[in-house]
């Protein structure tokens, strides 16, 4: 199993279902400490997106899929792992600070030889309004992934508690949230990351 990573590694980040990928972004590692990890995907980064046969965004990990190149957009995003948390926060850079705040469920994250290996849990808070507003997101597709049996009972029961614990760790003060991130800049050295080698094979222990 891979260690800590340096800053400026080029890394790959996947959302892996029942031993298959459904996503896989490169990134470039910000910071790894203990308690939080931080990528930063640059415009320009080239990711797989699960899609349908007819090109459709393919929203859950159900029926056919294939992943399809897609490139990122914007001005970056940055992506924190709280380590001991069940979700990840993501900002998107505008040109005056950070734009939009998110927060995406997930497992916790699982170090891999690439970089992090995580299952998207579906449920989304955006911030986009500010953080007195926050929105909560797709607990549809949650319980259509219910219905589908994709995720059980107890499962949707957890994301949803899950949300609860980050909607208050964000009023309480989340650890990714400084206002340090208003004004971080990539060193103008780092290139834009491409998927390592090996970011399609999904070893038996991350397949669970």
């Amino acid at each position: 199993m891979a260690g800590r990573w340096k800053a400026g590694a080029h890394v790959v980040v996947r959302n892996v279902w029942h031993g298959r990928v459904f996503s896989a972004c490169p990134l470039v590692v910000v910071e790894d400490t203990d308690e939080l990890v931080v990528l930063f995907v640059p415009a320009g980064a080239i990711w797989k997106r699960p899609v349908h046969a007819d090109g459709s965004h393919a929203r859950l990990p159900y029926g056919n899929w294939v992943l399809q190149d897609e490139a990122w957009y914007g001005l970056g995003t940055l992506r924190f792992f709280p380590t001991a948390e069940s979700h990840a926060v993501l900002a998107w850079r505008g040109r005056e600070g950070i734009a939009r705040w998110y927060i995406n469920l997930e497992s916790r994250c699982r170090r891999t030889p690439i970089g992090w290996d995580m299952r998207d849990h579906l449920v989304d808070i955006d911030y986009r309004d500010g953080f007195d507003a926050p929105r909560l997101k797709d607990t549809d597709e949650l319980h259509a992934a219910h219905a589908l049996g994709i995720v059980t009972t107890s499962e949707v029961a957890r994301i949803l508690r899950d949300a609860e614990r980050a909607l208050a760790l964000v009023q309480d003060g989340h650890p990714a949230i400084e206002k340090k991130w208003e004004t971080w800049e990539p060193p103008p050295h780092w290139t834009v990351p491409t998927l390592r080698a090996g970011w399609d094979h999904v070893p038996v222990q991350s397949a669970r």
